[in-house]
């Protein structure tokens, strides 16, 4: 990303790059917790929550203020 940047890319093309990333980071991490909690006999899957995924997923935490952050938190809490 910091490439591109030097090179010249949009702003807006950087930014989106950025989020596809974060997404990709996530689902691969919360797919690694799956496997790992089915190998233990755990199934997580009756407790996922999509709404709060979905929502977890189009935050960016670097362009939050602190009460923006505190907001956040008070929606996922109300999402549960």
């Amino acid at each position: 990303m910091q490439v591109a940047q030097l090179a010249g890319i949009p702003k807006s093309v950087i930014a989106s790059a950025k989020s596809k990333l974060k997404q990709l980071e996530f689902s691969t991490k919360w797919a690694d917790n799956i496997n790992t909690n089915a190998q233990l006999g755990l199934d997580l899957e009756e407790d996922l929550n999509p709404p709060v995924v979905e929502y977890l997923l189009e935050i960016n935490p670097d362009d939050l203020s602190p009460k923006e952050s505190l907001e956040i938190l008070y929606k996922l809490k109300a999402l549960l």
